[in-house]
């Protein structure tokens, strides 16, 4: 067996520093580029943010097949009572409701009501005719029909518009 003399008895461990301090910068590359791949992601959550301003104020104003008797007669107040921020949708100029209140024969039941940038409504009224832009506003239309309390059939025609910019606001 050989056997080695040790000099200096510190030698190991500078040698194992050297290696430790080697381990700690691949693993401080390692995050910094896996953070970096993450943080430069693009994410468009405007469709989504489109679907879901839509989606909550139907389900705000309709409810088991009726719609609620205040807005039928256009004096509910929309942002209080279905939770909406009405400074960010009217002064922030990335949102955009537009909403009509129809019986089934199409007589208006209230006027044709708009909130937010009305820009925006270009937007979307450009993409339904197939022209695709990035930096458009996505939007989002549905149409849903209910009962007032006297039993008539109504619909709803809802148009939303998000154009915020790959981040998400809270909306309360």
């Amino acid at each position: 067996m050989i056997k080695i003399k040790k000099l200096n008895k510190h030698a190991d461990t500078k040698l194992l520093s050297i290696w430790w301090f080697a381990v700690l910068t691949v693993i401080a590359g390692g995050v910094i580029i896996g953070v970096t791949i993450f943080q430069s992601a693009k994410v468009d959550v405007r469709v989504l943010e489109s679907d879901i301003l839509s989606a909550k104020i139907i389900n705000c104003v309709l409810d088991k097949g009726y719609f609620n008797s205040e807005f039928v007669v256009g004096k509910m107040d929309i942002f209080s009572v279905c939770g909406l921020n009405k400074e960010l949708l009217t002064t922030k100029g990335n949102y955009y409701i537009k909403f009509q209140l129809n019986d089934i024969a199409g007589k208006e039941i209230f006027p044709l009501m708009k909130y937010g940038n009305n820009a925006l409504e270009g937007d979307c009224l450009i993409q339904q005719s197939l022209i695709s832009a990035r930096n458009f506003a996505r939007c989002s239309q549905e149409s849903v029909s209910g009962l007032d309390s006297n039993g008539r059939k109504l619909v709803l025609s809802i148009m939303t518009a998000s154009n915020k910019d790959f981040r998400l606001e809270t909306t309360r």
